[in-house]
């Protein structure tokens, strides 16, 4: 006798697991792509969960420490995140922008789904001193070592950040922080057009097996640049800045 996670993620595609120790089971439930008020875990055998071909799909736990491995690689990426957020926060501030946590909590995202059949996501940040725009930050893993350099995008992620913005009139920028590099003193962020994506259909390629956008780093732009563009009243804060 052991125990069956049974979850769905944010995709409502549901999963079932099995494992003799509990613990490892945690493993998998706190991850992103999971809903968390949707995992349940029971005591159970092996012979109880669902046949083949009676869900969409059915996975199981057969190497322990590949998942704790998976945990770890997720938890560092999860740090990393928060460092290149807090990194933006800082930066651009520095450069007079008007930065506004967007809250993304539960209750938050649920004012944002207005029609129940279209997936939405709000981005991390309102930028108050630009007109109708929102950054949304990422930390990457560049690929590959050599040019020409490239991420990789969730589509899905893309759609729910393209749904919301049609339903309210704002436009999202991607502000890109390379993992391998956000513990540097002079990390850098790339800037791109989250509408970019979607239009520049011959260098960005869709990877099917990955449900992926392929972005060439080269379609981006260095530093706040591409932010500068959509500043409100920008030369009064040029003059400013001459000023002093």
């Amino acid at each position: 006798m052991g125990y069956i996670l049974i979850f769905h993620d944010l995709k409502n595609q549901y999963y079932y697991c099995y494992d003799d120790d509990k613990s490892n089971l945690m493993y998998i439930a706190f991850q992103d792509e999971i809903i968390l008020e949707s995992f349940i875990i029971l005591q159970g055998s092996k012979s109880e969960l669902p046949l083949a071909g009676f869900l969409p799909y059915e996975v199981y736990l057969n190497n322990v420490e590949v998942q704790k491995n998976n945990v770890e690689v997720e938890t560092r990426r999860r740090e990393n995140g928060l460092k290149a957020q807090e990194l933006f926060k800082i930066t651009a501030r520095e450069r007079l922008f008007i930065v506004e946590d967007i809250p993304q909590d539960k209750d938050s995202i649920a004012n944002y789904k207005v029609i129940d059949s279209i997936p939405v996501k709000r981005a991390d940040y309102n930028i108050k001193n630009c007109k109708n725009i929102e950054v949304e930050v990422k930390c990457l893993t560049l690929y590959p070592r050599i040019n020409p350099l490239f991420f990789y995008i969730s589509s899905y992620e893309v759609e729910k950040l393209e749904n919301l913005n049609k339903l309210t009139g704002k436009k999202t920028i991607l502000a890109l922080y390379n993992q391998a590099e956000i513990d540097r003193e002079n990390c850098s962020v790339t800037m791109i057009k989250l509408s970019t994506i979607r239009k520049n259909k011959k260098p960005i390629i869709y990877d099917m097996d990955k449900d992926c956008y392929k972005v060439p780093i080269s379609l981006t732009t260095e530093g706040f640049e591409l932010l500068e563009k959509y500043r409100i009243m920008g030369d009064l804060y040029r003059k400013s800045n001459s000023r002093s």
